[in-house]
């Protein structure tokens, strides 16, 4: 009750009431969607062979999707047990993505939101996340990079000679050195991905101005971009 409350926080004032037991996001039109989540939806829609997703997320909330959904993309929510797969096959349609919620969602899901819950092993779905992150171009953004299931399975994927996919990891802050004092834990464990130059860091990267700036670099106008 309390994560459902927390995410309707997020409706716009006035907006009609939401059951979260009736199995509906509702409209992207109620929500305060952000610049970020919107940017994203657009790039994903403007340059779907490039972009293609899936979307990894650790947030229980449905915003990625509602984003993706306003630019007439289907999007499909996937959730899993404690301890479970992600055996879903991964969505190759042009206007669908799918959307893996790691940590659980905000309706008809169980939400990992304690320390215990969180730094559990789950092994079954750090060896199906290994899986689906090989032979991949992974960008991350706005992720802090906390001791979860996803960083362990990418530290084991960097770490192992077997795995030949990419990490580009976005930082906000602006001074790199700044960047490596605050996350000397982190830059620890990829250590060995750092090494064989299998991820890359990035800093100054704003989610909420990077997309539209992007988007504009890769030669779409503002009437396609608002289409």
């Amino acid at each position: 009750e309390i994560v459902q409350g927390a995410v309707l926080s997020a409706r716009k004032t006035g907006s009609p009431p939401l059951d979260p037991s009736a199995a509906f996001d509702g409209d992207p039109k109620d929500w305060n969607l952000s610049r970020g989540q919107r940017g994203l939806a657009q790039l994903i829609k403007l340059d779907p062979d490039r972009f293609p997703g899936p979307v990894l997320t650790t947030n229980f909330d449905p915003m990625i999707g509602l984003a993706l959904g306003e630019c007439g993309i289907r999007y499909h929510p996937l959730t899993f047990p404690l301890e479970g797969s992600l055996n879903a096959p991964i969505s190759v349609a042009r206007d669908e993505v799918n959307i893996f919620h790691l940590h659980g969602y905000w309706r008809d899901s169980p939400t990992l939101h304690t320390p215990q819950q969180l730094e559990a092993k789950r092994n079954q779905l750090q060896k199906s996340l290994e899986q689906h992150l090989n032979q991949s171009n992974l960008v991350v953004m706005a992720y802090s990079g906390w001791d979860d299931i996803f960083t362990s399975a990418l530290a084991d994927c960097l770490g192992s000679d077997t795995f030949r996919g990419t990490v580009t990891w976005c930082f906000y802050g602006s001074s790199p050195a700044e960047i490596r004092d605050q996350n000397a834990a982190l830059f620890e464990k990829f250590k060995g991905g750092i090494q064989q130059e299998r991820i890359t860091f990035f800093h100054s990267v704003n989610c909420h101005t990077f997309f539209g700036e992007l988007i504009a670099d890769l030669g779409f106008d503002p009437a396609t971009r608002s289409a």
